[in-house]
């Protein structure tokens, strides 16, 4: 069932669109990232669904109510913000309070509240202590708990971990997920950092210059990229034009590329104008024969559990990523793509 319904946004700043016929919808208890690179309109998004900003076009709902003209605090969303936002003069247990005395939620009920927001969060030791006495976790974990206190239908995230370092970033963001889940919360998470977008979400919803350019699940994203901008922002990938095109049979086709010609499967319709794509780990680096892809080592690097290559074929720079051990720059190699690794995407 869809908790939260946005139509047709547009918000210009200026002469400058930020965002531009952005619509989406999502459902209770899922987990949805807006990803994109800075100034793709991510939080100005997430602003407009929690009614700091109004847009210049189109309508919020929230459980079939329209919303567009209600004020922040009566639309039943919390808002954790990048800079965590906590009251310097308040401990944490009475920033944890606050948005229950704002509430006016009854004092039996808020106590049960408090109690089980802290517990979940484990900050039982840290209520007496002020904001500047507390670690950056210890503060997104604050902020966290009076976002969750009140059990908002939909709690926005706007880039929470960006202020932490990255042992406590994978961490929080894990606390972040496990709250999620065990309280059924929909959450809406503003990222620019695609690692955590992927390891955290039910669906991506991938943002370029005001637009949305794809929308799919963590998996569909990366395995299936559908442009390219979303091939090259998600991920390494190898992108290659289509210079010529030989139809093989059903849904099968040979395309020819500056590196070779590749087999690939596609059902829908393409021509020279698109280009395909495929990830550095998907090549199957074999001996070389009269089907195989040729190229030179340019440089190795050793990342632990795979090494990264970066190879010369033809006039071409590709990346392969692989668990061979012994592969040295200057010498030849040899490799193919399955055509089910291989995708057609737009410009």
């Amino acid at each position: 069932m869809s908790v939260l319904k946005v139509s047709s946004l547009y918000k210009s700043y200026g002469k400058r669109r930020v965002l531009d016929n952005f619509s989406l919808e999502i459902d209770t208890s899922e987990f949805v990232s807006l990803l994109g690179p800075s100034g793709c309109g991510k939080t100005t998004a997430l602003k407009i669904i929690s009614g700091f900003i109004k847009p210049d076009f189109g309508s919020v709902s929230i459980e079939n109510f329209d919303v567009s003209e209600v004020p922040p605090e009566k639309r039943n969303t919390a808002m954790c913000f990048q800079s965590y936002a906590l009251f310097p003069h308040l401990t944490v247990k009475e920033n944890i309070k606050f948005g229950l005395h704002e509430k006016k939620i009854p004092q039996a009920q808020a106590n049960i509240l408090f109690e089980e927001a802290i517990s979940q969060l484990s900050l039982e030791k840290e209520l007496s202590k002020y904001p500047n006495e507390l670690s950056g976790g210890q503060q997104q974990r604050v902020a966290l708990g009076r976002a969750l206190v009140t059990r908002p239908k939909i709690i926005l995230f706007d880039e929470p971990l960006s202020n932490l370092d990255a042992i406590l970033r994978g961490s929080v963001r894990d606390e972040i997920k496990r709250v999620q889940s065990e309280f059924n919360l929909t959450a809406i998470y503003v990222t620019h950092d695609q690692s955590e977008a992927l390891s955290i979400s039910d669906r991506v919803v991938l943002m370029k210059d005001g637009k949305i350019e794809q929308v799919d699940t963590p998996e569909n994203i990366y395995d299936s990229p559908s442009s390219y901008f979303s091939a090259s922002f998600v991920g390494i990938s190898n992108i290659h034009q289509i210079n010529n095109i030989n139809k093989i049979d059903e849904n099968q086709y040979y395309v020819d590329t500056n590196i070779g010609q590749l087999k690939i499967y596609c059902d829908k319709f393409f021509d020279t104008n698109n280009y395909i794509s495929w990830r550095p780990e998907n090549a199957i680096i074999e001996d070389k024969s009269s089907k195989s892809i040729n190229g030179i080592i340019k440089s190795v690097a050793f990342q632990g559990s795979f090494t990264e290559l970066e190879v010369e074929v033809g006039s071409d720079s590709i990346k392969i990523i692989t668990q061979k051990r012994g592969l040295k720059k200057g010498q030849d190699i040899s490799f193919s793509i399955h055509p089910a690794d291989i995708h057609v995407i737009n410009n």
